[in-house]
């Protein structure tokens, strides 16, 4: 059996090039905004490690090593431990 149509020959086969060229544009979009969001984050982390830095976190910490980097909480929480603490009313 073939996939056209007996009466006129046209093929049963739907078109699929528009809903390919959608989905085309729409993970397009989305690389796009995945793209946006590790720059983001990436000048979010770099901001993090340089007050860290300024406040006397050392670098070495702060920048991590082979094994990985400390994220954004972690460098937050370096930066609290060097506030000191107000007292409570």
């Amino acid at each position: 059996m073939n996939n056209t149509d007996s009466d006129n020959g046209a093929s049963l086969q739907p078109d699929c090039s528009a809903g390919l060229d959608g989905l085309r544009n729409e993970l397009k979009g989305v690389r796009e905004m995945m793209r946006r969001e590790c720059v983001d984050w990436a000048e979010d982390h770099t901001y993090a490690q340089t007050v860290a830095k300024r406040v006397g976190v050392p670098a070495e910490k702060v920048e991590g090593d082979s094994y990985g980097v400390p994220g954004i909480q972690d460098l937050i929480d370096m930066i609290a431990e060097r506030i000191p603490p107000t007292k409570k009313l």
